[in-house]
């Protein structure tokens, strides 16, 4: 049972999540955070450095019973891990996709990279393409497909800007599929193009903070023809649990094209152009799937499996 995320620890605790009933306040701090009671689990998500100083608040949601998390690859259609050197080189402006597409992406503008494993986009031009894409929800030989999505992102701004973080086009500039945006008017959600090409948006008031580490997590859902669900959730970067900002029902189904992918912007037929609603912030991992994971918010393994395998460039 991993150790509260908040509020007071004392040193009993920590030594009874490492596996001492009997350690006490006369056990010491540095014993316990150097690995002196029991060798610190490198595979819970957060723990203790082992270096002075040593801070009670390194422990917060230490698990020492924690087991390495893994990215769940079945229906992996999209994937950029910017730490991944096959994924960036870490100089040019060439992305490759390591999902089952398998796409060539480009950054426009002097869109920025950090070697910690994310890239920076500032807000005024920058964004990160992948053309050609492959269809994203209604592939010619599947009548109707889920579809989910998740992305680290650390806005630097929330409100008075209108920002797509995450977006799809099929390069017809009037059927979107869909976008993942924060409104100016302190909204965050999506907006998606169903298959008569009319608006579908769903927005909801947001608990985010600038200059913080989330994971987003987009999911949407056929339900039956010409109704879906959307859900859209976030899970800070030291958080315990996930937070739901959107469950929309029976919203109007929307249909997939042959699309780009566009991250940091929305997607912009002609590339050589400045991109429209730019995002001024840093996004991470993005990670798209044919499937959706668990929605019941007490059975969330794959999300959060997806979660404690990323994290570490993220505060964690």
């Amino acid at each position: 049972m991993a150790i509260t995320s908040s509020g007071a620890i004392k040193l009993g605790d920590i030594g009874e999540e490492l596996g001492n009933n009997n350690a006490t306040s006369t056990t010491g701090l540095k014993i316990a955070s150097s690995g002196g009671i029991d060798t610190i689990n490198t595979a819970s998500a957060s723990k203790p450095d082992g270096s002075a100083p040593h801070l009670m608040s390194e422990f917060y949601s230490y698990d020492h019973s924690a087991s390495s998390a893994s990215v769940p690859t079945s229906n992996l259609i999209f994937r950029i891990d910017p730490n991944d050197t096959n994924c960036y080189s870490g100089s040019g402006t060439t992305v490759n996709d390591l999902g089952s597409f398998g796409l060539t992406g480009t950054l426009y503008n002097g869109a920025g990279w950090s070697s910690n494993g994310y890239f920076t986009f500032d807000g005024t031009n920058d964004y990160l393409q992948f053309p050609n894409g492959t269809d994203l929800i209604v592939p010619s030989t599947t009548a109707y497909r889920y579809h989910e999505v998740y992305f680290w992102a650390r806005p630097h701004q929330i409100t008075n800007a209108n920002m797509i973080a995450v977006s799809t086009d099929d390069q017809s500039s009037s059927r979107r599929t869909y976008q993942v945006k924060y409104k100016s008017d302190g909204t965050f959600g999506p907006a998606f193009i169903h298959s008569g090409n009319s608006t579908t948006t769903a927005f909801s008031s947001h608990t985010m903070s600038a200059n913080q580490w989330y994971l987003i997590r987009y999911q949407y859902r056929y339900v039956a023809r010409g109704q879906s669900n959307t859900e859209v959730w976030h899970k800070k970067y030291n958080a315990s649990s996930w937070t739901k900002l959107l469950d929309t029902t029976k919203t109007q189904q929307f249909q997939s094209y042959s699309s780009d992918i566009c991250i940091g912007a929305q997607e912009k037929e002609n590339t050589t152009s400045n991109a429209n609603n730019p995002y001024n912030g840093d996004i991470g991992d993005v990670l798209m799937y044919y499937d959706t994971h668990s929605t019941n918010p007490l059975s969330l393994s794959e999300a959060n499996d997806i979660f404690d395998a990323t994290k570490a460039a993220y505060g964690g």
